[in-house]
């Protein structure tokens, strides 16, 4: 079998739900070795932790730990001092609560790179920074219900189940692949980070821009979004 393009970094996977372990799921494709640390009590149902782990838990080596207890703590640090990459979808203060904001991780790994997902981050800190979400408040926050066919009123969800989740994944390993390829380059590990918000923007695309053949400029009336935004 030929080499993966991979092959050789490990990654420890801390996401949960779609888009966290969806982008773990493409690095394992491409050779990576994934080890994913579950909570020793489910977080979720089983849809989201059976039903959709078909898909986004192939290729990965699992362990269940409570994080929070002292042997659990020192097997995530150990863990974390042996990989390459450390991925998890949660906010700032999430991430700094758990010690790996910068500084933190940097005592632990100071080679080890970190990816951050989360529903409504971006470049610079705002309300809803630190606020917990799911796709569809992303959709309802951006726009996106009232633009494919939902309205103030009936909130619908377009396409349903992890549209956005599955780009957010997409985005989050391309970040991961652009810092591995910076730190082989330079030395350096920095940090990736993208969020479903800014994911939603690729739906925006095709409304746009101008372009031959192009439908009818058929805009959701502007009460509706300023609804749907508040």
């Amino acid at each position: 079998m030929p080499a993966g393009w991979l092959d050789s970094v490990r990654v420890l996977d801390l996401s949960n739900v779609i888009a966290g372990p969806h982008s773990t799921y493409y690095l394992a494709r491409f050779g990576a070795e994934v080890i994913k640390i579950g909570p020793a009590s489910p977080l979720y149902d089983c849809f989201n932790t059976i039903i959709y782990g078909m898909a986004h838990m192939r290729g990965k080596r699992s362990v269940l730990v409570d994080i929070g207890s002292s042997g659990g703590r020192e097997l995530f640090e150990r863990l974390v001092k042996s990989v390459d990459a450390v991925i998890w979808n949660a906010t700032d203060l999430q991430v700094k609560r758990m010690g790996l904001d910068l500084e933190s991780l940097k005592a632990l790994n100071k080679y080890a790179m970190f990816c951050q997902l989360d529903c409504f981050g971006g470049v610079r800190c705002g309300p809803r920074s630190d606020y917990l979400g799911y796709e569809n408040n992303v959709q309802a926050t951006t726009g996106i219900m009232p633009r494919f066919g939902g309205s103030a009123e009936t909130p619908e969800e377009h396409a349903h189940v992890g549209t956005i989740d599955v780009m957010g994944g997409f985005g989050a390993a391309l970040g991961v692949a652009v810092a591995l390829y910076q730190k082989a380059k330079t030395g350096h590990a920095g940090r990736a980070q993208t969020s479903l918000s800014a994911l939603s923007g690729v739906l925006w695309i095709p409304f746009c821009y101008q372009y031959e053949g192009r439908g009818h400029f058929d805009e959701p009336p502007v009460s509706m979004l300023r609804a749907m935004m508040h």
